[in-house]
Order: C-alpha cells, then structure tokens, then sequence
C-alpha cells in the first residue's frame, strides 16, 4: 500500500472510491472491509518505521557499530538494527480501525467513507514528507532523538494519518452550531470554553482515544473480552502519551468553524513564522521549525487533508461536494435544521 500510494498523484487520491449508497448491502461491506485492510496497512507501516527509527537512534547512542551492520552495546552483548512488529500488534491495529468504522454513521459526508478519503490523502502528504527527507538527508537520518519535534518526526507520520481515521467518528451530520442550538447532550457535555465549540471534534476524540484505555467493551458489539488493545495502547502512551497528544490536537484543528480555534491556531501561527526574515525553503524546514511551528504546520496538512477533495480530480470534487449538500439537504428535510438559514450554511461550518 506505502509503493501503491506514493506513486499515484495527488490529484488521484481516492479516484476509485465508490459510494456506499450507491451499491448494494454486499459491496458496502466488501468496501468497507477493504478500507479497513488498507488503513490498517498504512497504520501498520508508519508504526513499524517509528518503532525501526527509535531503535536505530538507541543503538546510536549506546553501541559501536559492526561491519555486518548490527551493534555491540557497552555490556558487550550484539543487537540488531531489525524491528519487527508484533503479530498480535497488527490484529489490534485491524481490530482499532474496525471498531473506529463501526461507530461511524451513514450520513451523507462525514462517514467512514470521508474518513479513509481522508486518511490517503493525509497519507500521501506524510510519505512526500519521508521522500523529501530521503532526498536531503539519504536513507538513514543521524543527529536526531526519539523526541525530535519537527516535521519528520515519525511519530508524527503516525498520528496524521490515526487523527484523519478517527476525526469524524459519530458524527451526526449538522454542524456544531446545530447541536448548540438544540442543547444536544454532545453540546452540553464539551459546552466549557476550554473545548471552544468544538462540540462534535472533542466528542470523536474521547470516542477514538477512549477505546484505547481498557478494552474494546462498551465501544463495539461482538467483540470478545479477551481482546484488549494493550499493545496498541502501549504505542499511543509512549513518551507519556506524546503520539495520544498530537492526535488530539490535530482532530481539534479541523473545526475551521470554530472562531476561538481558528484564532488561537493563527496567533501561533504568527508567533511561530513572524520571524523569519525571508521565506525558508521546504526541503530546509525540518532542520529548522521549533515545537509550535511544526504543529502549526501539522495542522495545515491535517485541514488540507479534510478538504483535499476540493484539490483533486474533479470527479472526486464533484463526489464529495454532492454527498455534502445531500448530508446538509437531509438534515433540513428531517427538522433537524433549527439553526436560523440553516440551509444557507456554508460548508466551512460542517
């Protein structure tokens, strides 16, 4: 899937999709499934590389490196440079991003259909980012820790795509203005202006996260006891939870609506680039952005990712933008609509 989705062009990111209202109940679960493999995969390889990245830079630190390639360590003993992912870790990958789609509605846009569209989008721009890299630096990256905050941190190659998967889990298909105006317990429950009316973003990411904290009881039907997401759960709580972290922050900066959001994250913005004298290229950035400015950048690739239909083929422009005013048309024709010109609500507030 990494080969498949870094040769095609951007502009045919999720060209073969196929809508799921569109084909019959056995195609729809054929579909789904496939996304679900295909995610998995994606997730699987990002994590595999950070992981492969992490015990690169230990060995740096603390062995001498052979002839052969591997390490001897400061008590003599001999590790290799060669991860491998546990098994049991790719069927709790799998089983995650399952029960992440079941909890998705069939609205018209924000579906788990929108979510792996998403997803390959967010993905292609984290694998320009690794070739980008590859073709300053070489194969093998050097004078980096696992704590690096840039762009090519590989942690967070892994939450860009995790936070695309899961930024739009449970939505209800009316924008946040819409459940404050009906008092919906979403809106009651994230109503503090710490979650700054982002009603809808604070509820998948409790719903997302929160099926990493025990097991997966409570979040999806037929699932058996014994599969617990420790492993995975490990993965998001390493370095106290940095990766649980970026996710939440880049689910929270696609609620564009949000005045409060939206101000905050241009103030850091400006605080971040005001400084520069003259434009930085690209290729130097990684080398160069501090903490808020990667995240910043972060959550640009994140709100483009949301919106990446409206870059591409223009029968994928045209897919997404008709499954939008479907969404927004239904609601209307439901009386789910309370809001003031609810019908002439522009998308941005979606």
């Amino acid at each position: 899937m990494h080969s498949l989705l870094e040769g095609t062009r951007w502009e045919n990111v999720g060209i073969q999709q196929r809508d799921e209202d569109r084909t019959s109940n056995d195609s729809v679960e054929c579909l789904r499934e496939s996304q679900i493999d295909q995610s998995a995969e994606i997730i699987e390889g990002l994590i595999f590389e950070a992981l492969q990245y992490e015990n690169l830079n230990s060995l740096q630190r603390h062995g001498r490196k052979k002839w052969n390639g591997d390490y001897v360590l400061d008590d003599g003993t001999v590790a290799t440079t060669k991860t491998r992912l546990n098994p049991n870790l790719k069927h709790q990958i799998k089983l995650y991003i399952s029960c992440i789609a079941s909890r998705y509605h069939r609205v018209g846009f924000h579906s788990f259909d929108h979510a792996c569209h998403v997803m390959l989008s967010a993905s292609k721009i984290v694998y320009m980012l690794r070739r980008c890299q590859r073709s300053n630096d070489g194969a093998e990256s050097s004078d980096s820790d696992d704590t690096a905050s840039d762009l090519q941190d590989p942690w967070l190659h892994v939450a860009i795509p995790m936070a695309a998967l899961i930024h739009d889990v449970d939505h209800r298909g009316v924008p946040n203005k819409e459940l404050a105006a009906v008092n919906h317990t979403i809106s009651v429950k994230y109503g503090s202006e710490e979650c700054m009316s982002s009603y809808a973003e604070w509820n998948s990411v409790d719903i997302g996260l929160g099926m990493l904290e025990n097991c997966l009881l409570g979040y999806c039907d037929n699932i058996p006891e014994i599969d617990d997401l420790n492993l995975l759960r490990e993965i998001f709580n390493h370095q106290n939870g940095r990766l649980r972290d970026m996710v939440r922050d880049l689910v929270l900066c696609t609620d564009i609506a949000s005045a409060e959001r939206r101000k905050m994250n241009m103030q850091r913005w400006e605080n971040a680039f005001s400084s520069l004298s003259e434009p930085t290229a690209p290729q130097d950035w990684p080398k160069s952005l501090t903490t808020d400015a990667t995240q910043s950048v972060a959550d640009q690739i994140m709100q483009a990712a949301d919106v990446s239909h409206t870059m591409q083929h223009f029968s994928t422009f045209l897919r997404w933008n008709e499954r939008l005013y479907n969404e927004m048309l239904s609601a209307f024709r439901s009386g789910q609509s309370h809001v003031p010109g609810f019908n002439d609500v522009h998308p941005a507030d979606n």
